[in-house]
């Protein structure tokens, strides 16, 4: 679902970096991804 989220990689270590922009996104994908789970849980 991610994968084409751009990313700074370092080129010795392999760390992944993100701009602000794209956390921002990553994060309100998840709050609204939690909110669903949530939902789901009450009803069943």
């Amino acid at each position: 679902m991610l994968d084409a989220v751009p990313a700074w990689v370092c080129t010795q270590c392999r760390e992944v970096y993100f701009e602000e922009t794209e956390v921002d996104t990553i994060q309100d994908v998840m709050r609204l991804r939690d909110e669903k789970t949530e939902k789901l849980e009450v009803i069943s």
